[in-house]
């Protein structure tokens, strides 16, 4: 499965360290990093020494600066603060509709109240949305020690594909 993540912080950075260190070697995951030198030293050196600088990241993590190469995803992961969701999500018209998007993120939009499904379905219309979310840290994640995460979404059944 080819896995999308937006956004290279700590947590975005962790989920994708956990995903590709835990799930088939056939997985492949894609970092957006909004930093292009962010970009540049998770696919040099295996780290993202900004956000997660004690972790090395497995090979099948790759990181790019250009959102666009997350096109080709079967899923992404948004892992970026809210404040920045509706900016980013805006310019993406393109966006294959059919792709899952997955919110990690927390919190609703300042001043406006919105929460991120209803950010998503602003800018980028009805897309097959799902949350995940549970007790856990980035730090937690990254050096693989006990952590709950829950995916919930309106289909059961998609839902199960896409933790498979």
């Amino acid at each position: 499965m080819k896995v999308g993540i937006l956004g290279a912080g700590a947590f975005g950075t962790s989920l994708a360290k956990s995903l590709a260190s835990f799930a088939k070697s056939s997985h492949s995951i894609t970092l957006y990093c909004f930093e292009k030198e962010v970009a540049n030293d998770i696919n040099k050196n295996h780290i993202n020494s900004l956000y997660l600088p004690d972790i090395n990241l497995p090979n099948n993590v790759n990181a790019t600066s250009l959102i666009t190469d997350l096109y080709n995803s079967e899923a992404i992961i948004l892992a970026i603060p809210v404040k920045f969701i509706r900016s980013i999500l805006t310019p993406l018209k393109d966006y294959p509709k059919s792709i899952p998007l997955i919110i990690s993120s927390k919190g609703i939009e300042y001043p406006s109240g919105a929460l991120i499904s209803t950010i998503i379905t602003e800018t980028l219309g009805n897309v097959p949305t799902y949350v995940l979310t549970g007790p856990s840290f980035a730090s937690e994640l990254a050096n693989n020690l006990v952590s709950t995460l829950v995916l919930g979404g309106n289909s059961l059944d998609a839902a199960e594909d896409l933790i498979r």
